[in-house]
């Protein structure tokens, strides 16, 4: 629940069900997560000028630094494309001696 004039704030229950999916395993298939950065990437494209003046607004960033921001950002969600699937692979880590044998 979002409080007015404040960052976005959640409650304990909200909390705990956005978790419950993510302990249990439970995560989106790679096609659903490229989706969501196309979209992503359309929404920044789309509402460029929108940002630039929100960036100039809220931070007095000039045109040139603000537009910097935004090629960031679109660089980012490129990286992201290109290496979600490996990001995705399941991997070893070690393990701490107090949790052995935990794998």
């Amino acid at each position: 629940m979002a409080q007015a004039g404040t960052a976005t704030a959640f409650s304990d229950t909200d909390l705990q069900r956005m978790r419950e999916p993510v302990l249990q395993g439970v995560t989106h298939p790679e096609r659903w997560r490229r989706e969501q950065l196309r979209r992503l990437r359309n929404l920044v494209t789309e509402h460029e000028s929108a940002i630039l003046e929100a960036l100039h607004q809220d931070l007095a960033k000039p045109p040139l630094e603000a537009m910097a921001e935004v090629v960031a950002l679109l660089q980012e969600l490129n990286l992201a494309e290109r290496r979600l699937r490996s990001w995705m692979r399941p991997h070893r880590v070690r393990v701490p001696i107090v949790q052995k044998p935990g794998r």
